[in-house]
């Protein structure tokens, strides 16, 4: 995704949150594998567990390995607190296992 799109998406993002006056924390690097925000008891941005996958491999140029060795300890592992965000595995993704 193009710098201008990860600052739209963003934008569109804060926008909203400014409405539910809520904060959420963004990864850096992962706006294009954003699919939504969750705003029950905190708000948290919605991250496509796949798409992230394969940013870390094209970023990083490893192993699909690798980079869920990588995605599981450094992004999915860190706790943030209530605004953590999530990670999803879509039913789509789920059809492919």
């Amino acid at each position: 995704m193009s710098d201008s799109k990860d600052k739209t998406v963003k934008k569109l993002i804060d926008e909203y949150l400014t409405l539910l006056d809520e904060t959420a924390i963004y990864l850096d690097g992962y706006a294009e594998a954003i699919v939504g925000i969750q705003a029950k008891g905190g708000a948290s941005i919605v991250y496509d567990e796949e798409k992230i996958l394969e940013i870390i491999q094209k970023d990083q140029r490893v192993t699909r390995e690798d980079a869920v060795a990588f995605y599981e300890y450094n992004v999915e592992g860190t706790c943030l607190g209530i605004h953590t965000p999530l990670f999803i595995t879509t039913v789509e993704q789920l059809k492919h296992c």
